[in-house]
């Protein structure tokens, strides 16, 4: 039965650790979207952070881009860093409280 519980009590830790590295990696990933267009609405895409986070942040906002250009109206501005902030965030919150309430 101590067998048992302390197998339990590993697999608690491995997940509660897994989820905080979840919760990290969006945490980063926002920061690193919000960095990004904010070098892109000061210096363009001249800036060698720019470019750098450009090829780290563009494939997964792809898609995103894909489904804002179906719509009916034409937007101007690229929405799909918005769109992924409002995706990510509730993940990271849902995530917070299973971490803090659950495990």
């Amino acid at each position: 039965m101590a067998r048992l519980a302390a197998e339990l009590r590993l697999d608690m830790i491995a997940l509660r650790v897994l989820i905080e590295g979840v919760i990290l990696f969006i945490q980063a990933l926002s920061l690193l979207m919000i960095a990004y267009f904010a070098l892109l609405w000061f210096f363009r895409s001249a800036h060698p952070a720019a470019r750098f986070m450009g090829r780290i942040l563009d494939p997964p906002l792809a898609p995103l881009r894909r489904l804002i250009a179906r719509l009916p109206i034409r937007i101007v501005i690229d929405l799909s860093p918005l769109l992924a902030l409002l995706i990510l965030q509730p993940i990271r919150s849902v995530l917070l409280w299973l971490l803090w309430k659950v495990l």
